[in-house]
């Protein structure tokens, strides 16, 4: 009787330790690793918005498809009482400036972050999704546009391309799988730049599935069903 509570006991704990791993490289980050048995498993990246953290976005991962391996990274700058950001904004001058120098740096870090992971998980390489929202989102463009070799999906809820972005001239970008929510009442970031975005992608080949809401800055159970639909038909 004692082993068999032992034994349950110690499932119960090696699947919390799955679903709630916290992992520590140059980033720190969150980690569900697939509650099934699969050798080379999908790699979904989460990415927080501007101000939030890596726990955040982490509560998806009861509701992805069981295969993938999910990583929820918290962003390297910090502002405050567990807060962070891909990168600094200055609100002063009255107009909102981005540090594009951050940006370039949160990048980097990771694009290390998923050599790293690699030597540790032995992901799928081919099928590494790259999605957030807000900034977390504009990251994932960023690195999806620039390295599509790297990506196979992007997951952009509630973001925009920076005017900066220098998509790769190579074809690989026209295989990228572009998932897009917006909501048309985003006081934040305009539905303009959504619809631009859109229009970007299919200028490079690409066909984005692209979704408006009554919505605002958010992700409400409407994007987030269709969010969740997408994610299991790429996989």
């Amino acid at each position: 009787m004692k082993k068999l509570l032992f034994t349950v006991f110690l499932s119960l704990f090696i699947s919390l330790f799955t679903i709630a791993q916290e992992q520590h490289s140059p980033l720190t980050y969150k980690v569900r690793t697939p509650l099934i048995d699969i050798a080379n498993p999908p790699l979904l990246v989460l990415m927080h918005g501007y101000g939030s953290n890596e726990k955040d976005l982490f509560s998806f991962a009861k509701s992805v498809p069981n295969e993938y391996l999910i990583i929820s990274i918290r962003a390297p700058y910090d502002l405050g009482n567990d807060r962070y950001a891909w990168f600094r904004m200055e609100f002063s001058s009255g107009e909102r400036t981005r540090n594009l120098e951050d940006v370039e740096k949160s990048k980097q870090l990771i694009l290390n972050l998923l050599d790293d992971l690699q030597n540790q998980y032995h992901y799928d390489k081919k099928k590494v999704i790259l999605s957030g929202f807000s900034q977390g989102a504009i990251m994932s463009y960023t690195i999806g546009l620039t390295h599509p070799e790297k990506v196979y999906g992007i997951g952009a809820l509630s973001g925009f391309i920076l005017d900066n972005t220098q998509p790769s001239s190579s074809k690989s970008i026209q295989n990228l799988k572009v998932f897009i929510s917006h909501g048309i009442q985003d006081p934040v970031i305009s539905i303009d730049e959504a619809r631009k975005a859109k229009k970007m992608l299919e200028s490079l080949g690409v066909t984005p599935e692209y979704h408006e809401y009554t919505a605002k800055h958010e992700i409400n159970q409407a994007i987030f069903t269709d969010y969740i639909q997408w994610l299991m038909h790429v996989k």
